[in-house]
């Protein structure tokens, strides 16, 4: 797991730079990813519903990711 170098920190310098921005379009697919599952099955999107140890809340994005793959 990946995140952007924050540009406010020390230490930040061209090579952090040229990370975020190479970096940018992909994080920004997998954003993308995540909204088709929310606005396709709005059922994974309501966190105070999805109750964990209670539901196979990993089940649920499970079947909604192979289900949007299928849509797409």
């Amino acid at each position: 797991m990946f995140a952007p170098f924050p540009e406010h920190a020390g230490g930040f310098d061209a090579e952090k730079a040229d990370f975020n921005h190479c970096m940018s379009p992909i994080r920004l697919a997998v954003e993308w990813g995540f909204a088709k599952l929310t606005t396709y099955f709005a059922f994974t999107n309501f966190y105070s519903n999805l109750k964990l140890h209670l539901q196979p809340i990993g089940q649920y994005f499970q079947v909604a990711t192979l289900l949007a793959n299928c849509h797409t």
